[in-house]
């Protein structure tokens, strides 16, 4: 304790702990997320479908176990060629926190690595013939393709 004397006030000191509760992370923490933007595209386009969910274990303190999982439908028009493309993917890796947090706090700098798999399909929706020599035809033939 230390008191202070001055003209007429007397101030004491006690020297205390920081007030802040500071709690300690827990050993196991679960997060979960979505991807918005691909939700938002979906809606935006009529040309893409996707969904995307991602999800980590906290193990350790600077240590996470993750996992993402999504799908996509895309429909593309290249040159003389329409086609759809379908598929899923999975997603395993980890992260690890590089940065060095003060007490208390939950800042992270992630180096991460996932392994992933995916199986996708494609379909042909319509494709356009090229004719080399036009004269006696239009320059191209349209095919939809119903296999």
């Amino acid at each position: 304790m230390l008191t202070v004397k001055g003209q007429e006030t007397v101030i004491t000191v006690l020297n205390q702990s920081d007030s802040l509760d500071l709690k300690e992370k827990p050993p196991l923490s679960f997060r979960f997320g979505v991807d918005l933007f691909r939700i938002i595209k979906s809606q935006a386009s009529n040309d893409f479908q996707g969904f995307e969910a991602v999800t980590d274990l906290r193990i350790s303190e600077d240590f996470y176990i993750a996992v993402e999982v999504g799908n996509e439908k895309v429909i593309k028009q290249v040159e003389q060629v329409n086609f759809t493309t379908n598929g899923t993917y999975y997603k395993l890796g980890f992260d690890f926190n590089m940065f060095d947090n003060w007490k208390g706090m939950d800042n992270q700098v992630v180096l991460g690595l996932r392994l992933a798999s995916s199986s996708h399909n494609q379909f042909l929706n319509s494709y356009t013939l090229l004719n080399r020599n036009p004269f006696w035809e239009d320059s191209g033939t349209n095919i939809n393709s119903g296999f």
